[in-house]
This record gives C-alpha cells, sequence and structure tokens, in this order.
C-alpha cells in the first residue's frame, strides 16, 4: 500500500494489511522476506474508506477542473492583452496617418494662400499633395 492508501486506512478506522519483514532461517544468504498478515475488518470500516477515497478523487478532481480553468482564463487574458496591444498599435498608427494628412493638407493650404504673391507657392503646393498620393 502506497502512503495515501494507508492514510486512508487509518481514517476509515482500519489498518487493512500488516506487513512485516522477517528474516528466514535455514537459508545461507539471510535475505529479507515480506510476509503480510490480513486484519479483519467491519463492513461500515470498507464502506468509510471507500467513502474517504471517493471524498479524495472528488477533490482532486475539483482541483485539476479549476487549475485547467486557470490554465484558460490566463490563455485567454494573455490573447486578450495580445490583441488589445495590436489594436492599439494600428488605432495609433491610423491616427498618425491622418495626422500627416491634415498637417500635408494644411501646408498646402498655406501655398494657395501664399501662391497669389509668389508663382513658385503654387507648384509648392501640388508638390505637397502629391506627396500625400503616394
Amino acid at each position: 500500500m502506497n502512503e495515501r492508501t494507508k492514510e486512508f486506512a487509518k481514517q476509515a478506522g482500519w489498518s487493512g494489511l500488516y506487513t512485516t519483514y522477517n528474516e528466514p532461517t535455514g537459508k545461507s544468504n539471510w535475505e529479507m522476506v515480506k510476509e503480510s498478515i490480513v486484519v479483519p475488518v467491519t463492513s461500515e470500516q470498507i464502506e468509510r474508506f471507500v467513502e474517504i477515497i471517493r471524498d479524495d478523487e472528488r477533490k482532486q478532481c475539483s482541483l485539476d477542473y479549476l487549475e485547467d480553468c486557470n490554465s484558460a482564463i490566463e490563455a485567454a487574458v494573455d490573447k486578450e492583452r495580445q490583441e488589445a496591444a495590436r489594436d492599439y498599435h494600428l488605432l495609433m498608427r491610423n491616427a498618425v496617418k491622418v495626422a500627416i494628412l491634415r498637417e500635408r493638407e494644411n501646408c498646402a493650404k498655406l501655398c494657395d494662400e501664399l501662391s497669389a504673391e509668389f508663382a513658385t507657392a503654387e507648384r509648392c503646393a501640388d508638390s505637397i499633395r502629391a506627396r500625400g498620393e503616394k
């Protein structure tokens, strides 16, 4: 029996199985021999033993389930963070593009206003607008 099973048997009020080691006589190598003695138990002790094992298994299943749920939640949160970062990056990239286009148009408008006084300003405005169309 493993230690866990022994603990369950003890909780059920039943020792279940005694195991002892004896030195055999008459053998030249004197190796240890395992000898088991079965101890009688009541049906109530067996039922209690089974109940303890069942409760422990349910507890372990619950813990495993919670661990799986936590792992799934962590993965979902991580994925959500990555998607949010990607969305934020795209949003900022688009905002910068819009700001650049507005600045270009404002510069071109300024050149349009100056074109009445300076002939090269009209070509400057056309050149600025053309850069945004590339």
